[in-house]
């Protein structure tokens, strides 16, 4: 009978997502599961450092990505990515990543795990690029991009709560003073603004 470690891997092995593994300190992939072959073309010896993912991820969307996944992992929060990645034949496709951050005694990172999936549709707007913007634009705190972020991708007021680990009353506060900078007056008026933004609009058919 196989071990728990074998079944883990094997169950690991066998999704059709991409499992993989960072450490933070040497910005190694410790682990990528092979289904980086069949889903991007990559054999798992091209993703050996974080700089080999960096690279392969659209020029366009770069910057934004990355800024935005360390300020996060610094932050010791858990997030979500979604963004195009270079095909070992020249293309892009979509991927969303899903991040959890290993924390040590003092909350500091250890390290990276998570999962890259297949994106089938691109988004209608990128919740990273226009939080960015409100973040610039209407200085928005920490707390306040992140809801604007998951209200963008269709989360409830009470999810949001779950995903951050705050109060739901909290949420309500935060998004008075999110109405109050933004100059809106409901989460109605904020979403519009939020798919209004120049950064939200990608040409997706050329790329």
């Amino acid at each position: 009978m196989a071990n728990d470690d074998d079944l883990y891997k094997s169950l690991l092995e066998t999704t059709l997502a991409i499992p993989w593994k960072i450490d933070w300190a040497s910005q190694r992939f410790v682990y990528i599961g092979p289904q980086i072959e069949p889903l991007l073309g990559w054999a798992r010896e091209d993703w050996q450092t974080v700089e080999d993912w960096v690279k392969k991820i659209h020029p366009d969307d770069r910057q934004l990505i990355t800024d935005f996944c360390v300020s996060q992992i610094l932050a010791g929060l858990d997030h979500e990515a979604t963004y195009r990645a270079l095909t070992a034949d020249g293309h892009y496709l979509w991927i969303r990543d899903v991040v959890h951050v290993i924390r040590d005694e003092h909350q500091q990172p250890l390290g990276l795990q998570g999962f890259m999936f297949k994106v089938q549709h691109p988004p209608l707007s990128s919740s990273i690029q226009h939080s960015g913007i409100l973040t610039e634009k209407y200085e928005l705190t920490r707390t306040e991009q992140q809801i604007t972020s998951y209200l963008s991708e269709g989360l409830s007021q009470k999810e949001i709560a779950f995903k951050l680990g705050i109060k739901h009353d909290t949420i309500r506060k935060n998004l008075h003073g999110i109405y109050k900078k933004t100059n809106t007056s409901n989460q109605s008026q904020l979403i519009k603004l939020l798919l209004t933004l120049p950064a939200a609009k990608i040409d997706y058919l050329n790329h």
